[in-house]
Parts: structure tokens; sequence; C-alpha cells
């Protein structure tokens, strides 16, 4: 479709709205005459606005901001090219430069180069950004063996004993096997760390656990009664690292290169005091149900169990850290604690990174830090999160401006369980758009944000028991939220994320003294783990039919304490 101003070029903005008169009105624009319009360059600029009022948001302005980051994306296709540079590729590995786009996942380090200017346009980096990773030499001597050399010789053993076995030289093969094994316990020596980290060990006793629980709670939700409104719930740290001369997950064409990581990786993580006592899964080795079991935990996502090359899960003795071999990046850790706590996961997942880099040569780069497969984690490779539940600011639609007053401060607020839609739930994560930070720094400025969003959720509740007008809305509100659950034979997942919240907030707010909130944390449990449920099913819309029907009387039963005829 061409643009209705210029007639030359491609619509890629498209409005519609109805006025009063019940009249369709549309308006299909280039980004060039998107940009004169908002800059009203145009006569008829008054068209355009009232176009967008007319649309079907709440505000105009609204639209005028999503207006503004389609055409910034437009640009960004312009400015590299337009034409020939929109359906551009990688010349190494074939990536296209929609796929990227759309997924924001590298396929091979060459891609930094061929999508260079996408990549800074992104990220927001100025020309010229460069980088600082920091001051450690990127080869470090570890008992007369460079990170580089160990990882070498590994591949070298390994492709002379493949050769040997194809070759029906099964005695060479053997000793070759033995000299790997032998390398691999070599490796697990040596990464024994001196600093004694061992945010795995650290004993967690989950006070909110129900006797009935299949499983505990998932690893990211709250463990202690404090007598405190739950509002803060927990933190994120994760780390991502891949390893220098191996592709990166796929594999593309080298998909036995999966099994080289998973042996050199497993056996460094099997010794790492970070985890305690660690068990190891092999997802590929798994039946169905013992693979759905790991999803269910909390511990990987559903993809991650059906890939088609090598992969490996560690988990802690505690479950607060899970180790992801060969997902998205060669290694990707997952820390998960208590708000407060972010700091010493930080100085935890620091000394990790430095032993990690004495073991194995990393692969990095000179303008954009730590190689990741996924753009927002190139720099230091790292993310830190914080979880937090936000009914009152959502009640009294001051979230918006929350949400803002963050992205200003350089963080993103968004809805935890939709990325850009708000589904009814009043649940929260708190992180920053990418990795090119301090991680120091940034957790002490992340944790001042978080409490400062706390502190303006609690006194939203102040408000809502103090003003009669509020407390009736709520209590309206909850008492909905109950009736519902009274009297449904469904549930949707949306509506149980809406529904659990407001009970969340009526048990908070004193409306409910009879229910506990380990009541709500095991429904919350259940409705994180439910969709695995339906992964693989022969026929999807009647297990998704039993699985709502199914979570109605469950929320009736253990929420309610009604008699559920079986």
């Amino acid at each position: 479709m061409l643009c209705d101003r210029c007639h030359n070029e491609e619509a890629s903005i498209h409005i519609r709205g109805m006025d009063a008169q019940g009249n369709v009105h549309s308006l299909n624009l280039c980004a060039s005459c998107a940009m004169h319009e908002l800059s009203g360059e145009y006569p008829h600029a008054g068209e355009f606005a009232e176009t967008f009022r007319m649309a079907s948001l709440p505000n105009h302005l609204d639209l005028l901001k999503i207006l503004s980051e389609l055409v910034k994306k437009a640009e960004i296709s312009s400015a590299t090219g337009g034409g020939d540079a929109e359906t551009g590729s990688c010349p190494q590995c074939g990536l296209q430069r929609q796929e990227l786009r759309q997924s924001l996942l590298l396929g091979c380090p060459d891609c930094l180069k061929a999508f260079e200017k996408d990549i800074c346009a992104h990220l927001n980096l100025q020309d010229g950004f460069s980088f600082e990773a920091g001051s450690k030499p990127s080869s470090v001597e570890v008992n007369g063996l460079t990170p580089g050399n160990g990882q070498s010789s590994f591949r070298r053993l390994n492709a002379r004993m493949q050769a040997a076995v194809q070759a029906e030289e099964y005695e060479i093969a053997a000793a070759l096997k033995q000299e790997l094994e032998s390398m691999q316990r070599e490796l697990a020596a040596r990464s024994r760390p001196e600093s004694g980290a061992a945010w795995g060990k650290v004993q967690v006793v989950d006070e909110f656990v129900r006797p009935e629980q299949v499983f505990p709670n998932l690893p990211w939700l709250p463990k202690r009664k404090t007598g405190q409104p739950l509002i803060r719930i927990s933190s994120l740290l994760f780390l991502s690292r891949n390893l220098t001369s191996y592709a990166l997950p796929p594999f593309s064409r080298q998909v036995e290169q999966s099994e080289e990581v998973c042996k050199l990786l497993s056996a460094f993580l099997q010794n790492e005091a970070l985890f305690g006592s660690v068990r190891e899964y092999n997802p590929q080795a798994m039946d169905k149900r013992e693979r759905l079991e790991l999803i269910e935990r909390g511990w990987c996502p559903y993809e991650y169990v059906y890939r088609s090359h090598a992969t490996r899960l560690l988990v802690s003795e505690n479950e607060r850290v899970i180790g992801l071999l060969n997902n998205i990046d060669h290694v990707r850790l997952n820390l998960w604690g208590e708000c407060d706590d972010l700091p010493a996961m930080v100085k935890q997942i620091t000394e990790f990174d430095e032993h990690l880099g004495k073991q194995f040569s990393l692969q990095k780069h000179s303008q954009y830090g730590y190689l990741t497969r996924h753009l927002n984690s190139l720099g230091t490779g790292m993310g830190l999160g914080q979880l937090l539940h936000l009914p009152g600011l959502n009640f009294n639609g001051q979230i918006d401006r929350i949400v803002q007053s963050c992205s200003e401060l350089r963080f993103q607020l968004r809805p935890l369980f939709h990325k850009n839609d708000y589904s009814g739930g009043a649940f929260y994560i708190l992180q920053s758009p990418n990795s090119f930070f301090v991680p120091e720094q940034h957790a002490e400025a992340l944790l001042e944000v978080s409490r400062t969003v706390a502190e303006r959720e609690t006194q939203c509740r102040e408000r809502m028991q103090s003003d009669s007008e509020l407390r009736i809305r709520v209590c309206d509100a909850v008492g909905r939220a109950v009736g519902t659950v009274r009297g449904m034979d469904l549930i949707s997942f949306e509506e149980a994320e809406s529904i659990l919240s407001m009970l969340w907030l009526g048990l908070e707010l004193g409306m409910l003294p009879w229910l506990e909130m380990g009541h709500i944390l095991q429904k919350v449990t259940e409705l994180l783990i439910a969709p695995a449920q339906l992964a693989g099913s022969g026929n999807p819309r009647k297990d998704q039919f039993r699985l709502h029907r199914e979570m109605a009387r469950s929320f009736r039963r253990d929420l309610l304490h009604l008699d559920v005829p079986e």
C-alpha cells in the first residue's frame, strides 16, 4: 500500500479511527511523511491530529508516542540503506536483518559487523562507542596453561577420537577417551575457586510452602514471612558467556560442537562452590514427563528441553542457582535471592566470572564487550532485575507515571507475564534495558529505584485505606474477585493473574482474614507451570479446556475452602 501523502513510498504506519457519526477514517503514511506530519510541516496537520484523536486508544498522546517509535524504526531502516539493506543478511551465517529485529538474537560474531548500524540504533549507542569490559587481561596463565589452550587441546583430542572411531581403530579411540576424561578431571580439579563463594549452599527454608504442593514455590517467589506487605518480591541476576572458537547455539551446521561445550563447561560447573552440591540433568536422555518436570520447577523454558543440539541443566542444592548449557549462549546462569541480597549476588557472580575467565577463553568484542547472542546482553553479559507486586499503583491509575519515571532513570518497568500487554495482574519486573553498566553501581541504583517504587505503592495503599471512596472501590474489586472464584467453572491464565493479584492485595489490606499468603503463592506457582502441561498436546483445545476447568476447581477448593464435587 502506497503512502496517502506522497504516493511514492510504501506505507509503514496505518491509523484507523471512527468519528462521532460512525464514519471510519484511515491514514496510511510512509516514515518520511509521518515525520513531516508530526513536525507540522504539512498544512493539513490538524486533520492528522484529529485522526489520532478518533483512534481507539485512550489518549492521542499515546498514539503519538507509538508513532514516534515506529518512525524511529523506519528511519533506522532508511539509514542502513533501505531497499537491499532491509533484506540484507549476514554473509557468514545468513541471518536476515528482519530476523534480527524480531528476535534480537545474533547468528554469529560476524553479525555485529553486518548489522552494526541496526545494533547501535537499538542500543542507543553513539558513533565511536567502545565498551570497556574491565582492565583484566584477556589471557591469564593458570598452572602453565592459558585459557584458550585447554579448549583447543580438548577439541583436538575429541576430533582425533571421533576419527579413530570412524576408522574402527577402537584401541586408539579408547586411549584417547581416557585422555579426554583425564583432561576433564584436571579441569574439574583446577576449577575450585579460592574465594569460597557458596551462594548455592545458602540454606533457604520456604515458609509459605503448603504440605499438599507437588513442588515448592518457584525460585523467584518470596520465601520468608516478614510481617510486611510483599511488594518487593525477589531479585534476579543472570550471566551469559560464550567460549571462543565455538559456534553460537544452535551451532548452525556444527551441532557436534554442542557436546564438546557441554563436556567442558559441565566439568567446570560441577566443582564450582557457587552451586554447592550441584544436580545435573541431560534433557535429551529424559522422557517427556521428566522433561516437563524440569519446566514445571521453573528451571528452564519449554524450548530448551527439546533442542536439537546437546544441552545440560545444572541446579544448586538450594535451587537458587540455575545453569543452562547451550540454550541461547554456551552458558547462562540465573541467580535468585531476596531483594536486598542483590549486592551480595553481584559479588558472588563477579567472583565466579573471574574464575570462569581464568579457565576458558571467552568471546569478546572490542566495541561491544562480551559477545552474547541477545543484543540486550552485550556489554557485561549480565542482567539485574527485581520482581514487584504493584496493585495499588495499578488500581489508582498511577502505574504509567511510575513506568515513565523509571524510564527516565534508565530502568525498565514492565509487566511480568506479558512484555507489551497488560493483562490484569499487577506483577512487574524492574530491570535495565541492556548490559552496558558497571554491575556494582547498577545494583545499588536499581535497589534505590525499587525501594522508591515500593514507597509509592505503600502510599497508594494508605490512601486506599483512608479515603472512603477509594476503600469502597477496592473492597468492591476484591469482593468481585472472591465472587468470581466462587461462581466460576472455567478460568483462563489472564483471569487468574488478575484474581490472584486482587486477592493478594485484599489479604494485605486486612479484608480477607480467612485467607493465607501460602495459598495465594501456591496458586501463583500452579499458574506459572500450567502452560507446560499443554506442551506437545495432541488436542490443545480440549486439553486447555480441561486445564481451565481444573484450575477453577482448585481455586474454589484451596482459596475459598469450598467443597468441590469430583
